[in-house]
Formats: C-alpha cells, structure tokens, sequence
C-alpha cells in the first residue's frame, strides 16, 4: 500500500497505479513499476521512476517527470511543466490548456500547444512549434531553432548572461533573440 508522509504519497514496491480522490495538490512518486499516476483539481506533482509511466495531471499546475524510461505525460488544464529525458517521452497539451513548459534533457522537436522550452544541459537541439514560443538555452552550446511564430529566445540560462558557442535560427513570424557573448544567429527570409 502507498505510504503517506504529509502531501507526498510513494507507491509500494508492488504498486502500480495511484488516482488522487481529494482535490488537495500533492506530491505522487512513483517506483521502478510501470505506473499510472493520476492528479486531481489541485496543483500536482507527479513523478514517475524507471519504469515507462503514465503520468495524468489533471486540472491545476502541474508538475509531470516521468523519470527513465519512455513516459506518457499529459498535464490537463493550469499552467503545466514537464521534464523531457527521453527520446520516447510523449507530451500531451490540448488547445487552451494554458501555458506549458518543458525542461528538456535531450534534443527536442516542441509538440503542439506547449508555449515554453528550457534547456537541461548544453549541447542541446531545440526547435520550437507554430506557436509564440519563449525557449532558453543554457549556459553551453546550443542549437536554437524558433520554428514559426514570433518567438522570444535566449541563448543563456537565467542566472547568467554567458552564453556557450550558440547557433540560433528565429524562424518564421517577427522574433526577439537575446545572446550571449558567442552567438551565432541565422537571418533567412
């Protein structure tokens, strides 16, 4: 049986699904399982492990890392922020479901309707969507990629304004592009 501990709620070794009943945020951790974790009304955190997780926030601000493993992760109406360490991780945001974000550990193609992505780690590819994206990459060298939309992208993580040896491509749609002191910025129109 789960344990609680205050709003964190670990499943047992030999659990695998957990669904919230109370509309109270918390915290649900996964195990090395296959989980199904499953929010409610509040503002949640799900956090999957090694297995490849089903993670449902519901509505409210959610907070879904599905850990190792392929996840599926789909945060629900609120304000969501996902974890992306995967190559067979899957986000799913529908149209007007607020404005979403993922941190990303490896490169990414962003999906439809997330508005925000974050760099993990340097080295990264990142491409944004259709979308008015906001990106940020990190302090090492990125490649940066708007997609279409006017897309606002820095080419550093928030606490510094040193960037690594960055190549950024605004994309489609009238862009804002903040550098570091080594970017490269592709014009095409």
């Amino acid at each position: 049986m789960a344990s609680t501990t205050g709003n964190t709620i670990t499943l047992a070794a030999n659990e695998t699904d957990y669904s919230l009943a109370s509309s109270t945020g918390f915290i649900i951790a996964g195990n090395a399982l296959n989980n199904q974790l499953t929010g409610n009304l509040g503002n949640d955190t799900l956090l999957g492990a090694a297995g490849a997780d089903t993670l449902l926030g519901g509505d409210g601000n959610d907070s879904l890392d599905g850990g190792l493993g392929a996840d599926w992760m789909a945060g629900g109406a609120g304000d969501d922020s996902y974890v992306v360490d995967d190559a067979g991780d899957v986000v799913v945001e529908l149209a007007n479901e607020g404005v979403d974000s993922i941190t990303s550990k490896i490169s990414l193609v962003l999906g439809d309707n997330i508005e925000r992505l974050y760099a993990a780690q340097s080295g990264l590819s990142l491409t944004g969507n259709a979308m008015a994206n906001f990106m940020r990459g990190s302090n090492g060298a990125d490649a940066l990629n708007g997609g279409d939309g006017n897309d606002t992208i820095y080419t550093f993580a928030t606490n510094s304004t040193v960037g690594g040896d960055d190549t950024v491509h605004g994309g489609n749609g009238n862009d804002i592009i903040i550098c570091g002191r080594e970017c490269h910025i592709l014009c095409v129109r």
